[in-house]
């Protein structure tokens, strides 16, 4: 396994790295996945997700790239006025082209984590050399099923009715200051979904193309967490049940950014699976 840095995009300025397998171990027209930040980490990824991937990925004989986004980590900002979606788009775009004009590769897994989805899934529609699409954490909808089960979790928790008591005796206990100052707290990120329809046009159009699918889901962020049960995906998307180019991976008791280091492998291995699966 080889790796190295690989800069890309305006003034290459765009930061990532590039691991490859040995000449013995590449498969043949082998896809390269492609990662770029979840959040505000940085090319790591959670707990160092991506480098452990992405050396499990080469030793299998995959390439991977991840990459900082411009403005995050490594990578310098781009001159331009675009919004942060925008910008994303262009520095995941940037990587595909740079990845083929340099060297050579003209095939790509797109792999996005929570917010990453956006522009993952984005290029994914748009880019007809994109062969495949691992989306954690991404797009999730409740449903009835859903509040059903939260509520009953709640209810059976000795922490909800501790919160509940609190929030009902709070208006007759004085109240300190300190309280009063975080309750002036404001929300300082909003991430929009597209609709609803509009994915499922989205899936339909990647699944037409033959491009393979797979969805990560956790459950084990807590009761408020937006997905809560495995078939949860498919009951918003019934329309894609049954089909053998998507599939579903559902992490009941793991967190939202898999903290734990077997919950990591657990992933990690999951992915191996898929990738060998699809593009072996």
């Amino acid at each position: 396994m080889r790796e190295r840095v690989f800069s890309f995009g305006p003034a290459n300025g765009i930061v990532g790295i590039l691991s490859e397998p040995d000449k013995t171990r590449l498969r043949p027209a082998a896809p390269v996945v492609i990662a770029s930040n979840v959040g505000m980490n940085h090319r790591i990824g959670p707990y160092r997700a991506y480098v452990e991937l992405a050396r499990a990925l080469a030793l299998r004989g995959y390439p991977m790239l991840r990459f900082d986004l411009s403005g995050l980590g490594d990578s310098a900002p781009r001159r331009d006025t675009s919004d942060a979606f925008a910008r994303a788009v262009h520095d995941v775009e940037d990587a595909m082209a740079a990845l083929s004009e340099r060297r050579g590769f003209q095939r790509f897994v797109q792999l996005g984590f929570c917010s990453g989805v956006d522009s993952a899934h984005t290029v994914s529609v748009r880019d007809a050399r994109v062969v495949g699409a691992i989306f954690i954490e991404g797009y999730s909808f409740r449903t009835p099923r859903f509040y059903v089960r939260r509520y009953l979790v709640r209810t059976r928790s000795p922490r909800f009715w501790r919160s509940y008591l609190n929030l009902k005796l709070a208006p007759l206990l004085p109240q300190r200051e300190s309280a009063k100052v975080a309750g002036d707290a404001v929300e300082i990120y909003t991430r929009l979904y597209p609709e609803r329809t509009q994915l499922e046009v989205d899936y339909r159009r990647l699944l037409a193309r033959d491009v393979p699918l797979l969805f990560v889901f956790v459950g084990g962020t807590g009761a408020d967490h937006a997905h809560n049960y495995a078939a949860q995906f498919y009951d918003n998307f019934p329309a894609l049940r049954g089909d053998r180019k998507v599939e579903l991976a559902y992490y009941e008791h793991a967190g939202h950014i898999f903290n734990y280091v077997s919950d990591r492998a657990q992933l990690i291995a999951r992915l191996e699976q898929w990738m060998d699966a699809r593009f072996g």
